[in-house]
Formats: structure tokens, sequence, C-alpha cells
């Protein structure tokens, strides 16, 4: 979302000098919608490190869209990090949530590895719909989110503070659209 829409879709005139507060709106928007549906739009390098192996064949990645796994390193016994080799795992890009599933079982499953202290395993990923650096080429993020997004930044324009609606005095943090937009695309982590 670039500030250029943001102003069309707020239908502001050109001498209104606010693009330094859009532009903070709209990344404050997209922050809290990723939040929100525990999503990464935006791409982004991440690093999960775990203490051990989770049990079972498989890691489940707690970010999503993952769009690819760049390095696995363990801990072996002498405290040095080592590859894990493409060859022992696979990535399940598509599932939800997405894992890693190990191929085989090699010597760095076998207890030679340092499980159980902190960082004995990491994982660096790569996540998100839209690009690094491109908002306005942001084809792959689904329409809803966008309008989601563009409806959250409107609201913040518009009401400065929580509002009440007019019906119940109680403050309102959300406009009603946009959870029922975020909603389908929700993971419960």
């Amino acid at each position: 979302m670039t500030v250029a829409q943001m102003r069309a879709h707020l239908n502001l005139d050109d001498d209104i000098e606010d693009d330094e507060l859009l532009e903070g709106l709209i990344t404050a928007a997209r922050e809290y919608a990723e939040e929100y549906t525990k999503r990464c739009f935006v791409e982004s390098t991440y690093e999960l490190s775990l203490d051990d192996w989770p049990g079972g064949d498989e890691i489940r990645i707690p970010i999503a869209p993952l769009l690819s796994v760049v390095s696995m390193n363990y801990r072996n016994s002498d405290d040095e990090y080592v590859g894990v080799e493409v060859a022992d795992y696979a990535v399940a890009i598509a599932d939800e949530p997405p894992r890693v599933v190990l191929r085989r079982w090699s010597g760095w499953t076998s207890g030679s590895w340092g499980c159980g202290r902190p960082g004995a395993l990491v994982i660096e990923l790569r996540a998100g719909y839209a690009p690094a650096g491109s908002p306005a080429d942001a084809a792959n993020v689904p329409a809803r989110i966008k309008v989601a997004i563009k409806l959250l930044a409107a609201h913040w324009y518009e009401h400065r503070e929580a509002v009440a609606s007019e019906t119940r005095q109680v403050p309102v943090e959300l406009p009603l659209g946009v959870a029922a937009l975020l909603d389908p695309f929700r993971r419960i982590v």
C-alpha cells in the first residue's frame, strides 16, 4: 500500500500534507494485521531457534506464508554450529502450518548434537507474500488483507483515538469490517 493509494482512498486534497502520518498509519495497520493473522505480508528473514528437536520427524514452522528455508544448523557436541544437509530434510511450504520434515536419520539426529541447550537447532527462514521493499508491487498479498489494512489506516486517520460507537459508549478499537476481512487468514498457533 502506497501513500498515494491511501490518499486516493481518503479523497485527500493535494494541499493536505499528511504523507508522513499516512506512511506511519499504513505501516502500523500492516503490522497490526500481521500480528492479528500471525502471517508475514512483506518478505522478511526470520531465525527460528529451538533448544531441541520437537519430537517426531517434523518441525512446524510458526511463520506463514513460508517462502523457503535458507539454512538449518545444529550445535554439535563441541558446541559448534554445523549445517544440516538439504538432502536430510524436506520443506512442506504449502502446508498449514508449513513444516520441515526429516527425510532420513543421520548423525546429527543421533544424540551427537547439543539438544537441550539454548539454540541447539537454528533455522533461517524467508516468509511473506510481497517482495521486500516493494509496497507498490504487493500483487501476491490477498485483496481482502490489503482492503483491511486500508480500512484500518483510514479509520486511524479519521479517528486519532479509540472511538465509541453511536449505540454503545464503549470505545471500539477496530472497525468491524477489518476483523471480518482478516479472520479467514488468521492462524491459531
